[in-house]
C-alpha cells in the first residue's frame, strides 16, 4: 500500500483505485398501492433511526422512494421504468452495504408497454398482424424507428404527441386525454401480448425473452437490483407480506389494491399475474438470496386492506420497521469491516484531483499545438512559471488535465507531478489549504521534515513554502518537478489570494509551475504582467477549431451510442460556428443525444452563446425534475454569496410552499404534520449537474457552488 500511495503521490495516475462512498443509498421497491403504509411507517419511524446511526459512523443515509420524483415529463415520455433502472444502478455504485430493498406482497402489479423494440422483433409483429388478420397500423402509428440509436430500435411516441391534452392544467381535457390513452394502452397491451403468444407457439420468440414484453414494473426492479453484484446477500434485502383471506374477499372495493383481478370480472383473480408473481418468488428472489435476507410476515384480511389502527396490523407494522432496521444495520456493519484501511487526508486529497484530472481526460482530442506550445516551455531552461488564460468555456481545465497525463513523457518517467484543481474541494479552496496541503505532500515525497503547520500562520507558510521547500528542491538537483493549479480564478479572496503575491516568479532551474486562469476575473492576468512582464510565459486559448469540435462530438456520440442525421449534424455544426467553444459544444451535445432520427429539424433552434443554450439547459432539467423545484434550487445555490451546503438547500427548499405544492402533487407527505422536501430530490438534480458544480469552503462549512461562470449568469437572467 505505501508503494501504491507513493506512486500517486508523485504523480502516477494510472490504474487508481475505486472511489470510496460515504453514503448508503437504499432503492425501496415494491408495488406502491398496497404498500402505502409499510413505506410511510419506515420514513417515519426507521429511516431517521438509520440517519442517526450513519451519522455515528461517518456515512450519509439516503433511501430511494420513487413515489417522490418522477415528473409528468417521464410519465408521457414512458421514461418511469428508465428512472427507476437509473436509480438502482446509482445505489448499488454509490452504497455502502444494502443498496435493494424489495417489498413483496400479494399483487404483481402493473404491466407498462415496452418503451422499444428491436427491429428484427417489430418486423415479426409485422408479419404475424398480416398472417393472423391483425389491424398492424396501431403499432406502426405509437412505434417509430429510430435510426439515431445505435443499433436502431422502434420508439413508443409520448402520449402527447396524440393526446397533447395529457398533461393540461384543465382538469377536464386531461381527464379525457387520460381515458383516450388508457384505452389506447390497453389495445396496445392486448395486442403485443396476442402477438407474442402466437411468436411463442410458432417457435419465433423464446420464453424469456417473451417475458420481458409481460413483466412488471416491479419485476424488472427486482430484476436490476440482485443482478450485477457479486454476492446479493451484501446488499440486498426482501420482506414478503401474504394477507390471509384476501381473495375470499375480492367483493372489497379495496381488494384489488392488494391483489391482482381480472379487469372485465373484478370479483375474480387475475390467474396469469398470480401466476407470474409466483414464478417471480420462488424462481427469482427466493433463489438469490439466504434465508437471512428474506423475512416473511403473516396478517389477516381486515375491510378496507392494511390498516394501522387495527391491532394486528400495527403490530406487523412495528415488527417489519424494526426488522429493516436491524437488517439494513447488519450489512452496513458487514461493508464497513471489508472495507480498506482508512486513507489519509493527504492521500485523499491527492486522489480526488488525480480522479479528476482521468475524468477530463476522458473523449479529450485535439489542441496539439497547445500541448506543443506546453511541452516547449516545460523542456526549455526557463525559470518563471507558465500562465495559461482565455475566457469562460475553452476547455482551459481538460486542457490542462492532458498535459497533466502527458508531462511524464515529455520529461521522463522519474518527473514528479503535484496537482490541484482549484475549487473543486474544501482544500482547494484558499491559498492558505493549497499551499500547505501542496507542501505537506512535497514533503513526503522528498523526505522532508514535516513542521508544525498548525503554529504557522499564512505568511509563514508562503514563506516555507517559497525558502524551504523550493530551496530545498534546488539544492537536491533530483528529477523534475511540476506543480499545476489550475483556475487560480476558483480560489477565494482569503489573504488577497488574486493578488498573486504568493507564486515564485522565479524558479529553481528543476522546478515548473503551471497556472491557468481566466484573464478577467479577480484581475489575476493583469497583476501577473505588472510582475512578469515576459510573453513567453503566457499561453492564450483561443477558440476551438471546428474540425476539433465535430471530432469531440463524435466520440461523445460513440460512447453514448448514438449517432445524428445529416441534417442534425448540420445544425450542430452550424451552431458550433457561431459559438466554438467545449462548453457550448458539450451543452448541445446533451441535446443531441436525445434527439430521434425522426425528430423535426424545423423546430431545432440553438442560441448564438452559451448563456443561451443554458437557458434551454435549464429548461430541459425543469421538465425532467419539476420547473418549480429546479428553479428554486438552482436560484437558492445562485443567489446564495458564499454557496450553500446540501442540508441548508433541503431547508430552504422545504419552507418554499411552492416547491412543496408541487412535490406533493399525487403523494401526500408521509409524516404527518412535518413537510420537508425528500433529499434524494436534490440529489437526483445533483447527479444532472455535478460536472458543473465544486464543493467550496466557506465560514467553516462545505458548500456547492457553480464551477463556471456562465451557469451564474445565465441562472441570474432567469
Amino acid at each position: 500500500m505505501a508503494k501504491f500511495n507513493s506512486r500517486i503521490l508523485t504523480g502516477d495516475f494510472e490504474d487508481l483505485p475505486l472511489e470510496d462512498s460515504n453514503i448508503v443509498r437504499i432503492f425501496i421497491s415494491s408495488t406502491f398501492g398496497d404498500f402505502i403504509n409499510e413505506r410511510n411507517h419506515l420514513v417515519k419511524e426507521t429511516f431517521p433511526l438509520l440517519i442517526q446511526y450513519c451519522q455515528s459512523k461517518g456515512l450519509e443515509f439516503q433511501a430511494v422512494d420513487m413515489r417522490w420524483g418522477v415528473s409528468d415529463e417521464n410519465v408521457s415520455y414512458h421514461q418511469t421504468s428508465d428512472v427507476c433502472m437509473q436509480e438502482i444502478l446509482n445505489c448499488q455504485r454509490l452504497s455502502v452495504g444494502p443498496s435493494f430493498v424489495v417489498l413483496l406482497g400479494d399483487r404483481y402489479g402493473y404491466r407498462p408497454l415496452p418503451a422499444r423494440i428491436p427491429p428484427d422483433e417489430f418486423s415479426l409483429f409485422q408479419d404475424l398482424c398480416s398472417h393472423h388478420n391483425l389491424d398492424f397500423s396501431l403499432l406502426a402509428t405509437w412505434y417509430c424507428l429510430d435510426n439515431n440509436a445505435v443499433p436502431p430500435v422502434h420508439c413508443l411516441q409520448p402520449i402527447i404527441s396524440h393526446f397533447p391534452q395529457y398533461s393540461s392544467s384543465d382538469s377536464i381535457l386531461r381527464d379525457r386525454a387520460q381515458k383516450r390513452w388508457w384505452e389506447t394502452f390497453q389495445k396496445l397491451q392486448k395486442l403485443l401480448w396476442k402477438l407474442i403468444t402466437i411468436a411463442k407457439r410458432r417457435g419465433k420468440m423464446t420464453q424469456d425473452r417473451a417475458h420481458i414484453y409481460c413483466q412488471s414494473v416491479t419485476e424488472s426492479e427486482i430484476h436490476s437490483g440482485l443482478t450485477g453484484l457479486n454476492d446479493p446477500d451484501k446488499h440486498c434485502l426482501c420482506y414478503v407480506r401474504r394477507i390471509a383471506g384476501l381473495h375470499n374477499n375480492l367483493m372489497d372495493n379495496m381488494a384489488s389494491r392488494y391483489t391482482d383481478v381480472d379487469q372485465s370480472d373484478p370479483s375474480l383473480l387475475n390467474k396469469e399475474a398470480q401466476n407470474l408473481l409466483d414464478k417471480l418468488k420462488n424462481e427469482r428472489v427466493f433463489p438469490a438470496l439466504s434465508n437471512s435476507n428474506i423475512m416473511k410476515f403473516d396478517i389477516p384480511w381486515k375491510p378496507g386492506g392494511i390498516d394501522p389502527d387495527q391491532s394486528d396490523h400495527r403490530l406487523y407494522l412495528e415488527q417489519l420497521c424494526r426488522q429493516f432496521y436491524a437488517d439494513v444495520i447488519r450489512l452496513i456493519d458487514q461493508a464497513l469491516v471489508n472495507r480498506a484501511v482508512k486513507l489519509p487526508p493527504l492521500f485523499l486529497e491527492v486522489l480526488h484531483h488525480a480522479r479528476f484530472c482521468q475524468s477530463k481526460c476522458q473523449s479529450f482530442c485535439g489542441q496539439k499545438d497547445l500541448l506543443g506550445k506546453i511541452k516547449e516551455f516545460l523542456k526549455s531552461k526557463k525559470r518563471n512559471p507558465l500562465i495559461i488564460y482565455g475566457k469562460s468555456g475553452l476547455g482551459k481545465t481538460s486542457v490542462m488535465a492532458k498535459a497533466i497525463y502527458s508531462v511524464r513523457n515529455w520529461l521522463g518517467p522519474n518527473c514528479v507531478t503535484v496537482v490541484r484543481f482549484l475549487g473543486t474541494t474544501p482544500n482547494s479552496s484558499s491559498i492558505q489549504d493549497v499551499l500547505l496541503s501542496i507542501s505537506s505532500q512535497l514533503c513526503e515525497i522528498y523526505n522532508i521534515k514535516t513542521p508544525d503547520f498548525n503554529r504557522m500562520d499564512y505568511m509563514e507558510i508562503v514563506q516555507y513554502f517559497r525558502n524551504e521547500i523550493l530551496e530545498a528542491l534546488r539544492l537536491s538537483g533530483k528529477d523534475k518537478l511540476v506543480i499545476f493549479l489550475d483556475s487560480i480564478d476558483q480560489l477565494t479572496s482569503a489573504n488577497s489570494a488574486h493578488a498573486m503575491n504568493w507564486l515564485p516568479k522565479l524558479l529553481p532551474p528543476n522546478v515548473y509551475i503551471v497556472i491557468s486562469m481566466l484573464p478577467e476575473k479577480h484581475n489575476c492576468l493583469k497583476t501577473l504582467n505588472s510582475v512578469l512582464p515576459n510573453p513567453e510565459c503566457y499561453i492564450r486559448l483561443d477558440d476551438m477549431p471546428l474540425c476539433t469540435g465535430l471530432e469531440i462530438f463524435n466520440v461523445w456520440l460513440a460512447e453514448a451510442g448514438r449517432t445524428i442525421t445529416p441534417s442534425q449534424r448540420a445544425i450542430i455544426t452550424a451552431s458550433f460556428t457561431k459559438c466554438p467553444q467545449p462548453l457550448f459544444l458539450k451543452l448541445l451535445f446533451r441535446h443531441a443525444s436525445q434527439w430521434h432520427s425522426y425528430t423535426c429539424t424545423d423546430s431545432i433552434v440553438f442560441g448564438a452563446s452559451t448563456l443561451e443554450v443554458l437557458s434551454q439547459f435549464y429548461r430541459d432539467l425543469e421538465r425532467v425534475y419539476g420547473e418549480m423545484l429546479v428553479q428554486r434550487a438552482l436560484g437558492y445555490i445562485t443567489a446564495a454569496r458564499s454557496g450553500l451546503s446540501e442540508s441548508e438547500l433541503e431547508d430552504v427548499l422545504s419552507l418554499d410552499n411552492d416547491v412543496l405544492n408541487g412535490v406533493y402533487q399525487y403523494w401526500d407527505p408521509p409524516i404527518d404534520g412535518v413537510v420537508r422536501v425528500p433529499g434524494l430530490l436534490w440529489k437526483r438534480i445533483y447527479h444532472s449537474i455535478r460536472e458543473y458544480v465544486v464543493e467550496q469552503q466557506a465560514n467553516g462549512k462545505t458548500v456547492l457552488a457553480w464551477y463556471h461562470r456562465q451557469f451564474v449568469e445565465s441562472a441570474t437572467r432567469r
